[in-house]
Order: structure tokens, then sequence, then C-alpha cells
């Protein structure tokens, strides 16, 4: 289990999980799509816990970001980066413009240095 606080919130994620997000959000599974690039790896904790669309995303570890408009998710990613140059598309792609990709790279690659960082803390 990977247990970590961010913005005044602990959030508890399986091992099997944090390694899907990590594969997720990582820059080396983008392919060229129209226009943009696209990361179509599936949230395994969307997959796990949006099972219907009257509980979305009831008992997902981000869920404690929820806000009356957003999932936690975007909440989440939004305090992380607020100026996000990725953007997570409803059907859980992740995509960014050709014209962003350095700066949405840049973003990625910072985002696998805080995973990595959070995964090092739990083997102290």
């Amino acid at each position: 289990m990977i247990t970590f606080k961010k913005f005044g919130k602990e959030i508890k994620i399986s091992n099997k999980d944090w390694k899907k997000l990590k594969a997720r959000f990582s820059p080396h599974n983008a392919v060229v799509g129209r226009d943009r690039y696209v990361i179509e790896k599936e949230c395994p904790l969307c997959a796990k816990y949006n099972k219907r669309a009257s509980d979305c995303c009831t008992g997902c570890p981000l869920d404690v970001f929820s806000t009356d408009w957003d999932n936690g998710c975007f909440v989440f990613f939004d305090k992380l980066f607020p100026k996000m140059k990725f953007r997570i598309g409803e059907d859980a792609d992740i995509s960014w413009d050709i014209l962003e990709d350095l700066e949405a790279r840049k973003q990625l690659y910072e985002l696998e240095d805080i995973m990595a960082k959070i995964e090092d803390s739990q083997n102290k």
C-alpha cells in the first residue's frame, strides 16, 4: 500500500493500482493522434471505482479532493499543476496539443519524479 499526504489529505493507493497509475502518466506511452499526443491507458482507479454513474468515484482514494463540480482527480492535478498543459479527458485519455509538447512532457516528467519520491518514502 502506498500512503502519502498531499494538500492536507492522506491518500492510500494499492501497490498494483500505483504501478498502473505510473504507466498511465508516463510520457513514454504517448502516441501521436490528430494534432495532439495521447496516452490511452485507462485510469486504474476509475476502472475500479466508477462501477455506476450514480456512485462515480465513491471509494476512490482521490475522492477526498472532490467538489460539487469536479472529480477528485481533476482537483488534485489542478492543485499539483495550476497551469496544466495536459488534459485528462472524459474518456480517461490524457492528451496535449503538439504545440505544447515540451511543456506537457516537462509536467509529466515532474509528476514521475513526485511519484518516485512518494514511492521512495515508503521504503524508509
